[in-house]
């Protein structure tokens, strides 16, 4: 089974960069087949729908029609899928975040306690068309000052939100199956010099 992440997911589906969309199309039509069936965590389609939303300007209709789409794939296995159907309708029908709507969801088949982690979230700086270090440094600093500001989301709010930045180092021997940006994530370079600062 392979893993997807928010990354690869991002290039299948949005056209922003030729290169980096026939490598994410690769990689996923390499391992339909193989006969791997492809996974998506929770967290992965938490982080997709905040990655369309806040990255590339995609409106609830939007995002509403995307994942709908995702979900109905044969391809696709994700984990939770009827809590992450039934969170979808919720966000459709309402004002609430994605978020909330998801641990409304949650609770329903007895998770409503479940915290939700971002496991990572980034921006590389090289390797993409929109891969550069002043768009790499804009994107974290504002997802860290937000995690930290307190606002949560509506149904927390008050919350400060755990997420792991991606990452801090670049990775110079990283398979580039979905492009050559992935091994340029790192807030350092490989020789341990930061590429751009960040306020912690």
């Amino acid at each position: 089974m392979a893993a997807l992440d928010t990354n690869i997911l991002v290039r299948f589906l949005v056209e922003d960069d030729a290169a980096q969309r026939a490598a994410a199309r690769k990689f996923i039509r390499r391992c339909i087949v193989a006969g791997e069936t492809l996974f998506v965590p929770v967290s992965v389609a938490l982080e997709f729908e905040w990655v369309l939303r806040s990255g590339f300007g995609f409106d609830k209709p939007a995002v509403v029609q995307t994942l709908s789409q995702m979900l109905s794939s044969v391809e696709l296995s994700f984990e939770s899928e009827s809590a992450l159907e039934v969170a979808l309708a919720l966000y459709s029908q309402s004002t609430a975040d994605f978020s909330d709507a998801l641990h409304v969801a949650l609770g329903r088949i007895g998770c409503g306690d479940l915290e939700i982690v971002v496991g990572e979230c980034g921006w590389p700086t090289s390797g993409g068309l929109d891969a550069t270090v002043t768009n790499a440094q804009t994107f974290n600093q504002n997802l860290i000052h937000h995690c930290k500001s307190g606002k949560g989301t509506p149904r927390y709010p008050g919350k400060q939100i755990q997420c792991f930045v991606f990452e801090m180092y670049d990775e110079d021997t990283k398979p580039i199956d979905a492009g050559q940006f992935e091994r340029f994530w790192g807030v350092k370079g490989g020789n341990g010099d930061f590429k751009y600062g960040l306020n912690w």
